[in-house]
């Protein structure tokens, strides 16, 4: 399998995944961006398989920032659709598998993760990976799932981390400035929420000696 079509929000995980065969999409968690981009994409040349990859929140409370999960299948978080992934497209290894829960805005604080784990038994949750589950079942595609944890079940993403992205997956930098003005006390939240981060775009950039089956 050589022609992958991979989907993730931000421009920043779109580099930190590219590799040979694959043509990567970041669409800052706009669903409907990403499935117009990736409608487009599959026009343009069907692929082989569509993989949803970047980070995401942690919703178990065991995942730890940097854990890798593989999707065994996907729901939507207002309940639309359900998925089965093909888990072996990627093999990444020492990862958690099961459900990936996909929604339009952030869940950005312990309770709202804690109720999203609770109604759906997702181990993390995303803002892509529902858009590409649908899209691939409309084209009779394969897809996969893999997410490394970028903030855990205990963690409140400050303010400014909540910020929406471009359409292109690039940090509205202005934005997020005008938001740490707003509320100042943040930051130091808004530092240990980058230095994790960093650590999880390391663990995600690893993927990219991650075996693909051919």
């Amino acid at each position: 399998m050589t022609d992958i079509l991979a989907a993730t929000g931000l421009k920043a995980e779109a580099a930190a995944v590219a590799r040979p065969g694959w043509r990567v999409l970041a669409c800052g968690g706009h669903g409907k961006v990403l499935r117009a981009a990736l409608e487009a994409a599959i026009a343009a040349r069907r692929p082989d398989a569509l993989v949803s990859i970047g980070l995401a929140g942690g919703l178990d409370p065991a995942l730890q920032v940097g854990d890798v999960v593989v999707g065994s299948d996907v729901v939507a978080g207002n309940a639309t659709g359900n998925w089965r992934c093909d888990p072996a497209i990627v093999v990444a290894p020492a990862a958690r598998h099961g459900r990936v829960v996909g929604v339009a805005l952030p869940a950005a604080t312990p309770a709202e993760k804690a109720a999203l784990h609770a109604a759906t038994g997702a181990l993390a949750v995303d803002m892509e990976s529902h858009v590409v589950a649908a899209v691939a079942a409309a084209h009779g595609l394969p897809f996969a799932v893999v997410r490394v944890i970028g903030d855990t079940a205990a963690t409140a993403l400050p303010p400014a981390a909540r910020v929406p992205l471009g359409k292109d997956g690039s940090v509205r930098l202005a934005s997020v400035l005008a938001a740490l003005a707003r509320h100042p006390g943040q930051l130091p939240a808004l530092l240990r929420l980058a230095g994790e981060t960093r650590r999880a775009m390391a663990a995600l950039a690893a993927s990219r000696q991650w075996p693909v089956r051919g």
